[in-house]
Order: C-alpha cells, then sequence, then structure tokens
C-alpha cells in the first residue's frame, strides 16, 4: 500500500512540476516547506528505487500467477508418412469389334 501511496505521489508530482515549467522560466516558484519537501521526497533516488521494485515486485506476482495456471501437454506419435509413386501401367488389350 505504501508503494502505491509513493506511485500515486510521483505522478502528481510530475504533473506539478510539468505545469510550473510551463508557466514560462522567468517566473519564480513560490513553494510552502511541506511543497518543497513533498518535491523533494518524489524526486529523490528513494522514490526512483521505490517505484523500480513496485514495478518488479508487479511482474514477479504475474508470473507466479501464470505459473499457477494449468497447462496441457500432449505427446503421441505420428504416422510415417512416404511419399513415394510406383509406376503402374496396364496392358492395354485391343478391343475386338
Amino acid at each position: 500500500m505504501k508503494q502505491i501511496y509513493i506511485f500515486i505521489t510521483l505522478i502528481c508530482g510530475n504533473c506539478y512540476i510539468a505545469y510550473a515549467q510551463n508557466r514560462g522560466s522567468h517566473e519564480a516558484i513560490k513553494l510552502s516547506l511541506a511543497d518543497a519537501i513533498e518535491l523533494a521526497r518524489l524526486q529523490s533516488v528513494d522514490a526512483a528505487v521505490a517505484l523500480n521494485k513496485l514495478k518488479t515486485a508487479y511482474w514477479e506476482y504475474r508470473t507466479h500467477v501464470a505459473d499457477q495456471l494449468p497447462e496441457v501437454n500432449l505427446s503421441g506419435v505420428v504416422p510415417a508418412y512416404s511419399r513415394s509413386y510406383s509406376k503402374y501401367q496396364r496392358k492395354m488389350e485391343p478391343i475386338h469389334t
């Protein structure tokens, strides 16, 4: 649950940063202390590591679920098939009329 919270907060932080950058590079951004701490937390290396761990755990879970699914194994003997031709000529007998 904590990882999901970090992921959602990361997305919201990135949207806020993109909005602030689009307003203009000359304007100063006023942040409260809580906002500054939140941005620092979202852009930290720990946040990137947590997001990577979340993605890894997700795919490990998907792999585990896939391994638990039933499977069907078929085996058998394929009949031999030979593609050969033999000449068969029937001698035609003359027709008597």
